[in-house]
């Protein structure tokens, strides 16, 4: 898949690091999501950064410790 004008300006690793700042800050502020809700917001930020889910996920377990 070829890379929207937008992610071509970021690094594979800049672009995991931004989506799992975002899915971070979601989760902070709508501490009330059901994991379905979790899950299609992980889906949206996989899709619109262009990465891996589990490559978020590994960000976001960095982020916790």
């Amino acid at each position: 898949m070829e890379l929207t004008e937008m992610n071509s300006l970021y690094t594979y690793l800049e672009r995991c690091k931004l989506a799992c700042s975002s899915f971070l800050r979601i989760l902070e502020k709508e501490t009330d999501l059901s994991q379905a809700d979790k899950d299609f917001l992980l889906e949206l930020l996989v899709d619109g950064w262009q990465v891996e889910k589990v490559d978020i996920l590994a960000e976001t377990n960095k982020e916790w410790r």
